[in-house]
Parts: structure tokens; C-alpha cells; sequence
């Protein structure tokens, strides 16, 4: 019997070591350019500050980022990159693994899927295993099925099925998914299966814009997103050993005001501490050794601090820097500037009101309204999921018709989800768009 006992513990042990024999990996993407985006550079430099700081080497985390805010002639101190009132400087040390014209969604999906990047960026990919975990952090605009890149899309289409793929080849023992974007629950809402080992929460519901927060005068920007400067400062602040996903989650929904933090996926993987994903420092059959009374407090200053919604950024950013400016030169420019981003705006709501009236969308919305209303659960996972192929096959074609999703149009892919709810034909709704743009352009 005692050999029997020692045999099985020796077996526990040997599971233990082989389970803790795994590594941590982390891929972290800012999808925007611009100066006006700040605030997602800043989050992914600060995400990888604190992972680093947690215990992932720099050889296990992968950046893409534009890198063109730290030395962007509109920032007043180069070289720096805050993600908060008086705080540090965020930018020092951040890999330039994928930067410019590398930052694609092509490339993400190729990184995630460890295929070889030779002759692209840093050429580094992920080359986690089946005893590996997998973080990942994206921060940038979004729509319903998709997030973007600069100038491009990424289709939840597309990322779920890297996502099943990665699964299926066992890329990982497990992976956790952390989503900055408007409407970012849509990338996930029935469409991520709970049998992946892939946990993910979003900073809104499918139905929302996220937000942006903090701006700041001196450095003229929107230092952070809501969402994503909550679980980062939770991150530093606790013993990523001590307090479980889920906990986590506890913080982030409740800090997160504006907008409503949702998870999707398998939620096991939530009672496993912190530190398995957002760390190096993995405890095996972690079981909630540690229940937080209350929420880590915000910096001083920022306490229930109001942010915007994402969809109003640019517009806001660009009247803030008409005020701001320093000289006649400045101002006319950022004047300019926001003349433009106006006739935009006009164009994309000619276009989409014509659109909308064309196949009665205001049926579709309010019908939703109602069945979301009747429902109990809350809006993270009440409604369908987005048709994914139609959102994909529709957006191109508006793109085909009308030029690229910008910042002004890119709220009205709403529009398209709800036709394509409808069942209006990707086609039909190509040829709308190029009655509505042909008519524009003369």
C-alpha cells in the first residue's frame, strides 16, 4: 500500500513538473495610426511594461504597433509615451517586432499560427506548444465582426477560425483573449466554442462603443482606453499569484462605467489565477485561494473619471487642438483638419441614411430593441451572433463601392449587420452602395 502511495504521488508530481514545464506567451497589437490614437500605443507599451515586469521574457511577447506616436512631430515630448496623468514613461524597451506597414491583420494571423516570418519585422512568431499559455491584447477600433488595422480590416470570421485552428493543433494548453473596441463582443458572442480552452473578455457588449479616457493637455492626447487601463493597472498593482481571472474580471466590470465588460468562451479558465496568463509565475490547480473585498482603486485622480466613446474621439481630439493651438500656423492646419474629417462625417452619414432608408433598417433595429429588452440575460450574449460571412463579403463591397472603412463609417458597419440580419444579399447591398457613391462622386 505504501508503495502504491508513493507511486501515485511520484505520478502527481511528475503531471505537476510537466504542467509547469510550460511557458507564457503574449502578443500584443495597437491596430491604429495617427496621432488622435494615442491611447492604443500607449495601452499595448504599458501591457508589455507590466508582463515584462510580471515574468515574460522579451524572447515570449510579440508587439506590432505602428511606432509612430512616441517620435510623431506632434508629440511634445519625443521619445515618450504615457498611459496616464504623471506616470511613467511606457516606451522604452518595447519590441519592435512588427511596426509600419508590417502591422496587418495577414500578419497577426501568420504570428498566431507560428508560421515563418522570415524577411517580415523582427521575423519573431509564436512558437507556443500544447504545455504553453497564450495571452493576448488588442487595442484599436472595431465594428460588428471586425476590428481594424491600419487601412485594413481584421473579420471575426477570420480570427475565429485561427482561433479553432490554433485549438485543433494544439498551439497552446490554453489561451486568454483581452479585446479593446467598440461593439468588441461581437468578435466572440456565439461564435467562440467553450471547447477551444480559450477564455476572452471585451471592453463592450456587441451593441456599444468602448472608451476612451484620460485626456491629457500637455501631451494633447487621450493617454488610455477604459477598458484596457483598468485591467493593466489591476495587473501592477495585485499578486498576479493571489487573485483568479475572474476576480479580475469583478474589477474590471465594476471600474469599467461607461460601457458593459464582457467574457465569452470557456469561463473555467477564469478561476485560474492571473500570473498563468499575464505573468510567468503558473500555479498548478489553482482553486480561488484569494477573494478580493474590493476593487483596487484607481490612481489618485482618476476615480470615477467619465470617459468618451471611441467613435467620438477624432472629432473631439481635432476641436480640442484648434484651441490648443500655439500659433495662426497650427491652427489653420488643425483647422483644415477638421473641415476634412467633417465632410467625411457628412459623406458617411449621406450614404449610410440612404442605405438605411433603402431596405427599411429601422424595421431590423427596433425589432432587436424589443427582443434585447424581453430578454433576461444581459446583452453580452442575449442576441445572434453577426453573420460573419456576410459582414465580410458586405464591408468589401462598400469598400469596392466607396473607398476604405475610415473613422467617420466605420460606426455605420452597424448598418451592415443589420441588413445582413435581414438577409439583404452582400450583392444587393454592393449595388445600393455604388448607386449612393456613384451619385457622390459627381
Amino acid at each position: 500500500m505504501r508503495s502504491f502511495l508513493l507511486l501515485s504521488l511520484a505520478v502527481v508530481c511528475a503531471l505537476i513538473a510537466t504542467v509547469q514545464a510550460g511557458q507564457n506567451w503574449a502578443v500584443l497589437v495597437a491596430g491604429s495610426d495617427g496621432f488622435y490614437n494615442y491611447r492604443h500605443q500607449s495601452d499595448v507599451c504599458h501591457a508589455y511594461q507590466v508582463l515584462k515586469k510580471k515574468g515574460i521574457p522579451d524572447s515570449n511577447i510579440i508587439v506590432f504597433m505602428k511606432d509612430d506616436i512616441a517620435n510623431n512631430p506632434q508629440n511634445r515630448h519625443p521619445g515618450v509615451i504615457k498611459n496616464t496623468d504623471n506616470g511613467e514613461n511606457v516606451y522604452p524597451g518595447v519590441p519592435k517586432d512588427y511596426t509600419g506597414e508590417d502591422v496587418t491583420p495577414q500578419n497577426f494571423l501568420n504570428v498566431l499560427l507560428g508560421k515563418d516570418m522570415n524577411g517580415v519585422g523582427s521575423g519573431k512568431t509564436l512558437k507556443s506548444t500544447s504545455e504553453d499559455r497564450v495571452f493576448i491584447f488588442f487595442s484599436d477600433h472595431g465594428a460588428p465582426g471586425l476590428v481594424a488595422f491600419p487601412g485594413k480590416m481584421l473579420y471575426a470570421k477570420d480570427l475565429i477560425q485561427v482561433l479553432t485552428q490554433m485549438s485543433k493543433e494544439k498551439k497552446f494548453d490554453q489561451l486568454v483573449f483581452y479585446l479593446e473596441a467598440c461593439e468588441s463582443g461581437s468578435m466572440f458572442n456565439k461564435l467562440l466554442s467553450d471547447k477551444l480552452r480559450i477564455y476572452a473578455t471585451t471592453a463592450a457588449n456587441p451593441f456599444e462603443s468602448s472608451y476612451a479616457c484620460d485626456y491629457n493637455s500637455e501631451e494633447r492626447a487621450y493617454l488610455n482606453d477604459c477598458y484596457s487601463f483598468n485591467f493593466i493597472n489591476d495587473t501592477e498593482a495585485v499578486d498576479v499569484q493571489k487573485e483568479s481571472l475572474s476576480e479580475q474580471f469583478d474589477v474590471i466590470k465594476a471600474l469599467t462605467t461607461q460601457s458593459h465588460v464582457c467574457r465569452y468562451g470557456d469561463l473555467s479558465i477564469a478561476k485560474q489565477p492571473i500570473g498563468n496568463f499575464l505573468g510567468n509565475s503558473f500555479k498548478y490547480n489553482y482553486n480561488g485561494l484569494f477573494n478580493r473585498q474590493r476593487p483596487v482603486p484607481a490612481p489618485k485622480g482618476t476615480a470615477n473619471r467619465k470617459g468618451i466613446s471611441s467613435r467620438d474621439v477624432k472629432m473631439d481630439w481635432l476641436v480640442r487642438q484648434v484651441s490648443a493651438a500655439n500659433d495662426v500656423y497650427e491652427r489653420t492646419y488643425f483647422e483644415k483638419e477638421l473641415a476634412a474629417h467633417k465632410r467625411d462625417q457628412d459623406v458617411a452619414d449621406t450614404i449610410f441614411g440612404a442605405f438605411s432608408d433603402a431596405f427599411e433598417l429601422h424595421k431590423v433595429r427596433e425589432a432587436r430593441e424589443i427582443r434585447l429588452n424581453g430578454s433576461n440575460d444581459d446583452r453580452c450574449t442575449s442576441d445572434n451572433a453577426v453573420d460573419v460571412d456576410c459582414i465580410k463579403s458586405s464591408v468589401e463591397e462598400f469598400e469596392d463601392a466607396c473607398g476604405k472603412v475610415n473613422e467617420a463609417s466605420i460606426k455605420y458597419v452597424a448598418y451592415i449587420r443589420d441588413a445582413c440580419e435581414a438577409k439583404v444579399p452582400s450583392q444587393i447591398m454592393g449595388e445600393q452602395f455604388k448607386k449612393t457613391c456613384s451619385l457622390l462622386n459627381h
